[in-house]
């Protein structure tokens, strides 16, 4: 692995040439299309140094800083050719730890996580220098293990090792080794993987003693969903649950171990069916004390320390939040919360003896700021921040807003409107969000940002099905992925126009993954709202999505999901009722995507082109779902700038 040796200030970033004659669409595009100029950071355990991936040129890469010699050069790491780092972490006070990550090289694959990239683990000093690739490679193996770099535990008091996920012995069957991160040498197998396991959980004194995960059952279509559990190194496995995951939901969602060993932290659904922190006894089966909740939100995650000690719980309302059960550190939280209003502060990595925290603000209208904070000296310093080409005087903030579906559902969303300009008739842009089971939140989202910096009013709305608002409403929207869901979307342009923020001539609708699916099918199902559909990296072919979910069997959840008793799947496909779209569609796509294989857009532009539709396709060879590289960032949302101001 090559060093490159930073010569440019910490954190400082190659800017624009101004004398380069650019039009405004294409100057948006460049500043907000770039990625973020620090993906993460976090600060070694001595507080003496700090390692982050940032933005060079375009590229992901490591870099490290002395913070006790601050005239020190910075230390520059880039991943291989084709590769992207993902992520990193301090071994010690002097080894980092990266994963690299790849498309994976079978472009048949396209099922489940396992189909859609390799990985690769690099531990090196924290300089740079003496890189190893530790997962050892075994010349006698007919296949290596495909996940390289899936650390369950750091081993804080072995530096030279780390427990690792590995499916040396058995294709996608993980097993626990412990694996030597300072050269090849043979790891040693700690836990036999299990056909039923997908993950493996360890316990503040490195035992592995939590296994969860879902398998086809023998003989049958249903899935199964089991975990297991242990009290100590010693103790046999015993099951906690094993279901049918179709016909019954899991009890809890594992959050981490207590120092009792019969009791384990969960998250549960309560009384009002949404998600809340329990204590949960593994002995009789029997949630023991609610810990946190929220009303009228689910909480989203719950955080236990390497001492197996309740440390956070987060959760969405209107924007995200954080609350910690440790008194001093929620009063830190609340201190920095009254120094940055308006902003969500999010903790990325503090000294071993809690002195020292880097953290990070944000909003709508703030990208991503990154300071240091010395508890002790009382110090704060600013480390960098995100999106230095964008004049954030000029960003949108994002207003939470309610409507009402057609059968009366109230839907949650934000509505983001030009900064200085008019509120009323504006062209107008509705983004419904992927997943679906997923939800749009307040903060920085640069497609916005981007659309309203040209003058376009914008909503984002929770369908029913999102997460976040309690089972219920996520369940609303089961059977209804062509139905109620987009019934909600539309429902939303029309609340627009209702409330005149939106001019009804000039509406586009635009979205990725299903968000890309929502902004086709929307058109299908009414041809009166809109004047033009944006889609990146949509499923247009329902019958051809299931399919290639054959592996999981016909009663696949995400399969369950789809279907509807009120609709047929090619009445669902946008690619089978081309005929009803009568605007332009921009369409976008990558080959290396493997959540939403590139035929589903190349299908759909060939029917469109059949029947003369106005369609403009664009594809890219080394593509993927995410937009993970920059060049695609910037050329995807100046043909969305370019194609948006001549149909609106």
């Amino acid at each position: 692995m090559k060093k490159v040796f930073l010569s440019f200030v910490f954190l400082s970033l190659t800017l624009i040439n101004s004398s380069q004659a650019q039009d405004e669409i294409a100057q948006l595009a460049q500043a907000f299309g770039k990625l973020p100029e620090i993906k993460d950071i976090d600060i070694s355990p001595d507080g003496t140094k700090l390692l982050m991936l940032q933005n060079y040129q375009g590229r992901t890469i490591l870099v490290t800083r002395s913070l006790t010699e601050p005239n020190a050069q910075p230390n520059g790491i880039p991943p291989f050719e084709n590769q992207e780092f993902t992520w990193t972490r301090w071994a010690s006070d002097d080894r980092i730890l990266a994963g690299i990550r790849f498309p994976y090289t079978n472009r048949n694959v396209f099922i489940g996580s396992y189909g859609t990239y390799e990985t690769r683990l690099i531990s090196m000093d924290w300089t740079g220098e003496n890189p190893v690739n530790p997962v050892r490679i075994n010349p006698d193996r007919s296949r290596q293990s495909q996940i390289q770099d899936n650390i369950i535990d750091i081993l804080e008091d072995d530096p030279e090792h780390v427990l690792m996920q590995l499916d040396y012995d058995e294709q996608y069957v993980p097993y626990v080794y412990k694996v030597n991160i300072m050269d090849t040498s043979k790891p040693t197998r700690v836990v036999r993987g299990r056909d039923i396991i997908d993950f493996w959980e360890t316990d503040s004194n490195n035992v592995v003693r939590y296994g969860e995960g879902t398998s086809d059952r023998q003989g049958s279509s249903a899935m199964r969903h089991v975990a297991w559990y242990r009290k100590s190194e010693d103790s046999g496995w015993e099951t906690v649950f094993d279901l049918n995951m179709i016909e019954e939901r899991a009890p809890f969602q594992f959050e981490g171990f207590s120092q009792d060993p019969s009791i384990i932290y969960v998250t549960a659904n309560d009384e009002n069916n949404r998600s809340a922190a329990y204590t949960y006894n593994v002995d009789t089966k029997e949630f023991v004390e609610k810990i946190a909740s929220v009303e009228g939100y689910d909480i989203s995650s719950v955080y236990v320390n390497e001492k197996d000690e309740l440390e956070f719980f987060t959760y969405y309302d209107i924007q995200p939040r954080i609350h910690y059960f440790d008194e001093e550190k929620q009063k830190l939280l609340e201190l920095l919360k009254k120094t940055f209003p308006g902003t969500s502060i999010n903790f990325h990595g503090e000294s071993k003896d809690e002195n020292i925290v880097v953290f990070e603000t944000t909003s709508p209208t703030e990208p991503g700021t990154f300071y240091l904070f010395n508890k002790s000296e009382r110090k704060m310093e600013m480390l960098g921040y995100n999106y230095t080409e964008v004049n954030v005087e000029q960003l949108s903030e994002m207003q939470p807003i309610t409507y009402q579906a057609r059968d009366g559902l109230t839907i949650p969303g934000y509505l983001s409107l030009p900064k200085g300009g008019e509120s009323k008739n504006l062209p107008t842009v509705i983004m419904p969000h992927g997943g679906p089971l997923a939800r749009d939140n307040w903060g920085f989202d640069y497609w916005v940002q981007f659309l309203t910096a040209q003058g376009y009013a914008v909503l984002q709305m929770n369908f029913r099905g999102s997460t976040g608002y309690g089972d219920d409403y996520r369940e609303m929207g089961r059977h209804q992925w062509a139905g109620k869901m987009i019934h909600d979307i539309n429902d939303g342009a029309k609340w627009m126009v209702e409330q005149g923020y939106a001019n009804p001539d000039r509406m586009c609708i635009v979205g990725g993954s299903y968000g890309g699916y929502a902004a086709l099918q929307a058109i299908v199902d009414d041809q009166s709202i809109y004047k033009c559909s944006v889609a990146f990296a949509p499923v247009t072919n329902l019958e051809n999505r299931v399919r290639y979910y054959n592996d999981f069997g016909d009663t696949n959840d995400y399969i369950d999901y789809m279907r509807s008793n009120d609709y047929t799947l090619d009445e669902a496909s946008p690619s089978k009722n081309v005929d009803k779209i009568n605007v332009p569609v921009l369409l976008v796509h990558g080959v290396d995507d493997r959540s939403v294989r590139v035929s589903q857009s190349q299908f759909f532009y060939e029917n469109m082109k059949s029947r003369d539709k106005d369609i403009k396709y664009i594809e890219w060879e080394d593509g993927d779902h995410f937009l993970s590289q920059q060049k695609h960032r910037v050329e995807f949302l100046e043909e969305m700038g370019r194609f948006l101001k001549e149909h609106l």
